[in-house]
């Protein structure tokens, strides 16, 4: 027996748009349950950050 879905509604409302935001959403949640970080930039910023001014040294430009 299939259990009731009680989001079908909302998401069969939803706009192309907001589907595709949904979708991303769910998406990062999914990746930062399974691997601790919701996006690939988020990712990499460990690993290349921001390079400082090459004129003033200021960080994240």
């Amino acid at each position: 027996m299939e259990r009731a879905n009680p989001f079908r509604a909302l998401v069969a409302g939803l706009t192309a748009d907001e589907f595709l935001l949904l979708r991303e959403a769910v998406g990062e949640r999914h990746c930062r349950n399974e691997v601790g970080v919701g996006t690939l930039a988020v990712a990499a910023a460990a690993y290349w950050p921001d390079p400082g001014c090459p004129e003033c040294g200021a960080e994240g430009a």
